[in-house]
């Protein structure tokens, strides 16, 4: 009898057929957060901060960007 371990039920739970990954920046990402209602999101690096529209889940925008 094989013991299942948690990650082999998580592996099923992550969602893997609309993966798309954003380019937020080319410096280390420090952080990023959801708005409240969740139709923005923004991130921070060494050199950046972006906000990006995320009103559609699979096609976001980049809204704009802070040159720190």
């Amino acid at each position: 009898m094989r013991t299942t371990k948690y990650s082999d039920y998580y592996q099923k739970l992550i969602p893997n057929k609309h993966l798309r990954s954003i380019r937020a920046d080319d410096a280390r990402i420090y952080g990023g957060r959801f708005t409240q209602r969740g139709n923005l999101y923004y991130c921070s690096s060494q050199e950046s901060i972006s906000l990006f529209d995320t009103r559609d889940p699979y096609n976001w925008t980049l809204r704009s960007k802070i040159d720190a």
